[in-house]
Parts: structure tokens; C-alpha cells; sequence
């Protein structure tokens, strides 16, 4: 029996065990550093399947489930946090929230998890019954939703004895992430204090922290125009100073959050946006504060991994949907906006250039992708970025939705407990798997990764985004 099909079996095997997982992560719907039944579940499972569980300090819902020992140590990594207002009826293929306001899935983070967890079983029942060194790690990570989980783990050393570290993310098209179009993410927190007076009797002895922000806006807005223009720059008001317009607001407060492809080019775009809100403060009279709250970097493929994810990818491809499970992609195709046709349709021609027009547009039209893409466009932010710039590694995709679903949307809640979804968690766990025993039996492997790492850093060293006396989850200035 080749290895690949003893790693289909396994993941068949154990598959029914995952999904429930997956399920009821689904229903739990944790938000960013809340995910407590999810962490929970996940560990006692984990625990029952031999695997020696390591809590994290100052993040309760994070930890490590281990098995074997020595080295390579090869790193799997799993996300269960929800999102906030995103609940929605399961296999409902209209907007239909059963709990307004509340959480739901619309990342596939519950298939995430189940996900990565089922490939690491699959490596332990590999590694016992061929008798395989090293170790395997599952990396139970909360909080990528803005809460930088692994940015932490990393700054405070749960990574650096690891050789190589995989992940995965459901998604619309089948392929390894080069991180091109990742961008690295800064948020700040900007603090303005003025002086409260009558804005009518008295304004001369008010000092508006309002209009500092608003300044501050103004500025950055100008700004945009002067920086790379892979870089996106946002922002949201946490207190506009009030609700009286005849009282000068003494008190307001901004969040930004500064996106940029390099490490490099984010630290010095963030530096000219605080350079805005020191001239807003200065021009006001105001005194202005910022904190950086959370980070990410940018992910950096190392050029094996991705490799043999594609490798195995195109091994286990095509994904045998039933005629259900196609029809039902189909039914949620028909909610999607047309208006990202031409994204898609780039992204199937950039793979398949020797194809003809039809060609690529038959391609589109089938309900679910079920073939490698290695051109889609994603402009995105994740933690994973982090861990791939001190350890070699590299991002999976492996279509769970139709192509043109969109992330954080209620389509994405909606699927997430379907059959359809499932097959490619599956696909994802014995693509992850593969790869993790690809690295742990070919010790070449593991030199070529270290060679092509250094030469994806491109020179640049680590530096982490996040200040050494941040606590996990501490957003207030």
C-alpha cells in the first residue's frame, strides 16, 4: 500500500470523529479569545487519542497537542474563533440569521481546526504503525480574527524548536499560497485628550480632541496618495467625544489599521500615519496617545513546501462530489454578485493559460473547483504570516465553497456544516498530512527548506509587531 492511500484511509477513517468537531464549533461560535467549549472540545479529544496537551501562558484558549519526540518537529496549525453578527440559518441559501446580532463562522475556522486536527491524528496512526521518529504538533490557535494569537506564540517562543509549520484555510480554489498578495497588518489605538468649554459662550478655552481627529483624518487621507499602492489604510471612531454639539469634546478616540505586503514598508507607512495624529494634536492643542494593540505579518512561502502541497494537492484531485453536493454548491452559486466574475475568470486564465476562452469559462461555471488554481488573487491579513517568518512553512487552500463565495459572509456560515464542505476539510487533512511526512521521512527536504526560507526572507530579519509588555487580548489605551 503506498503511503498515499494509507493516509486516505486513515483520514477516512477518523473523518466522522472531525466533522463532528467541526459542527460543533460551528455551533459554539466563539469570538476572539472567548473560545472556550471549542478549546475545550479539541483538547479532550486530542487527549483521548494520545496526544500530550501543553496550555499556553496569558491564553487560555490556546495550547499544543503533541505526539512523538525528537526532532523534525512539524507543526500544524488549527483556528476555531468566530465572527461578530454573522449567525445564519445552516443550508439556508438566503440571509437568514436565526440569532440577529450574534456570532457565526463566516471564515470556515471550524472546519479549520477540525481540519488540521484530523491530518495530525492521521501522521500519529502513520507514524505508530511505520515506526516514524520525530514529532507532531497540533497548535490550537484562538483569536486570528483580529486577536493575534499567533503573533504572541511566536514573540514569546512556542515555535522555536519547529522545522516546519503548515496551515490551511478553506476557500474557493485549490492551491498552495505563494503570500504575494498577503499583507501584513499594524492596528493602533490614538487617543486624543482637549479641554472641555461652552462651544458657544466660550469656545476660545475649549481645546477639540474631535477635531483632532478629524484632522488626524484628513491628514492620512492625503497620505494614501504617497504610499505603495498595495497598502490599505482604515479606520473606525471608538469614541467621537459625545453627542452634544455645543459642548467641546475633551476626549475622542481612533483605531487604525495599516496593511502593507512587506514588514518594511508597513512599519514605515505606520510611522508617517503617527506622525498625522502628532501634527493633529500639535495643530489642536490637544494631547495625543496611540498603542499598538495588534499585529501580523506578511506570509512568506518557503518554495518545498508549497511545492509538495501542490504535489499532493493534485494527487488527491479531483474530489468525488456526489450529484447532491454539486447542486447544492449550485443553489448558493446563484446568491453571489456577478460583479467578481472577471477576478475569477483571471485567476482560472492565469493557471491554465494554454486554455481557450471557452475553455476557462466552462471551467467558471462548474459549481465547485475541482482542480489546482495556483493564480487566484486574495489580498488578505492572517497571523500565519508570523510563524512563516521564523519558521519554514507555507499557507494550504483547499476549496470548501463555490468560487466567488466571499469571506465573512453569511453564505460562508451557511455552509459550514454542509457534506459539501466536509469533503474539502478531508482534502485539506490528507494533503497536510502528506506533506508532514514528506519533511518528517526525506532529511533533504528539511535542508531544502531551510535553503529556500532564507531565500524567501530576502535578507529582512523577524521583528515583531507587537510590544514585549502586550498581554494577549488587551485593546484599551
Amino acid at each position: 500500500m503506498s503511503r498515499k492511500e494509507e493516509i486516505d484511509i486513515l483520514v477516512e477513517e477518523s473523518a466522522p470523529i472531525f466533522e463532528d468537531v467541526s459542527d460543533q464549533i460551528w455551533g459554539f461560535a466563539e469570538l476572539c479569545y472567548e473560545e472556550k467549549q471549542s478549546s475545550a472540545l479539541q483538547k479532550k479529544v486530542l487527549r483521548e487519542m494520545g496526544f500530550t496537551i501543553e496550555e499556553i501562558k496569558d491564553m487560555p484558549t490556546a495550547f499544543i497537542a503533541s505526539y512523538g519526540q525528537g526532532h523534525p518537529v512539524i507543526a500544524i496549525l488549527g483556528e476555531y474563533d468566530a465572527l461578530a453578527n454573522l449567525n445564519q440559518q445552516a443550508d439556508c441559501t438566503w440571509h437568514n440569521p436565526l440569532e440577529p446580532g450574534k456570532p457565526g463562522h463566516g471564515c470556515g475556522h471550524n472546519l479549520l481546526g477540525a481540519g488540521s486536527m484530523c491530518a495530525v491524528n492521521a501522521v500519529k496512526r502513520y507514524m505508530e504503525a511505520n515506526h516514524v521518529t520525530g514529532t507532531i504538533r497540533y497548535y490550537g490557535c484562538p483569536a486570528e480574527e483580529g486577536g493575534s494569537a499567533k503573533t504572541f506564540m511566536v514573540r514569546d517562543g512556542y515555535f522555536k524548536d519547529c522545522d516546519i509549520e503548515l496551515s490551511w484555510h478553506p476557500a474557493q480554489f485549490n492551491y498552495g499560497w505563494n503570500g504575494l498578495d498577503c499583507l501584513g497588518t499594524y492596528n493602533v489605538l490614538f487617543k486624543f485628550e482637549g479641554i472641555a468649554a461652552h462651544a458657544a459662550a466660550c469656545p476660545q478655552l475649549g481645546r477639540s480632541a474631535l477635531d483632532a481627529c478629524e484632522l488626524m483624518n484628513v491628514g492620512v487621507n492625503y497620505l494614501r496618495e504617497h504610499i505603495i499602492p498595495e497598502a490599505r489604510v482604515h479606520y473606525a471612531y471608538l469614541d467621537c467625544g459625545g453627542t452634544a454639539p455645543n459642548v467641546v469634546q475633551a476626549n475622542a478616540e481612533l483605531s487604525y489599521v495599516i496593511r502593507a505586503p512587506r514588514m518594511s514598508a508597513m512599519y514605515d507607512i505606520a510611522d508617517r500615519v503617527i506622525d498625522c495624529a502628532k501634527g493633529a494634536a500639535l495643530m489642536t492643542g490637544t494631547k495625543m496617545t496611540y498603542k499598538v494593540v495588534s499585529g501580523t505579518s506578511n506570509l512568506i512561502s518557503t518554495k518545498i513546501v508549497r511545492d509538495r502541497f501542490d504535489e499532493n494537492l493534485k494527487a488527491y484531485l479531483p474530489v468525488a462530489y456526489t450529484p447532491e453536493e454539486i447542486a447544492y454548491a449550485e443553489s448558493f452559486r446563484q446568491t453571489l454578485d456577478p460583479s467578481d466574475e472577471k477576478r475569477l475568470l483571471d485567476s482560472i486564465r492565469g493557471s491554465y493559460p494554454e486554455k481557450s476562452a471557452a475553455e476557462i469559462r466552462a471551467m467558471y461555471e462548474e459549481p465547485m473547483a475541482n482542480w489546482y488554481c495556483h493564480e487566484y488573487g486574495n489580498a488578505a491579513s492572517t497571523d500565519a504570516g508570523d510563524v512563516s517568518w521564523v519558521v519554514p512553512g507555507c499557507q494550504l487552500h483547499v476549496a470548501c465553497y463555490p468560487a466567488g463565495v466571499p469571506f465573512h459572509s453569511w453564505q460562508m456560515v451557511a455552509m459550514g456544516k454542509s457534506s459539501l464542505a466536509k469533503q474539502g476539510m478531508k482534502l485539506a487533512a490528507k494533503v497536510l498530512a502528506m506533506t508532514a511526512l514528506d519533511f518528517m521521512l526525506d532529511p533533504s527536504r528539511l535542508s531544502q527548506a531551510r535553503k529556500d526560507y532564507q531565500d524567501a526572507l530576502e535578507g529582512e530579519t523577524y521583528r515583531c509587531p507587537l510590544p514585549d509588555t502586550l498581554k494577549p487580548g488587551d485593546k484599551t489605551l
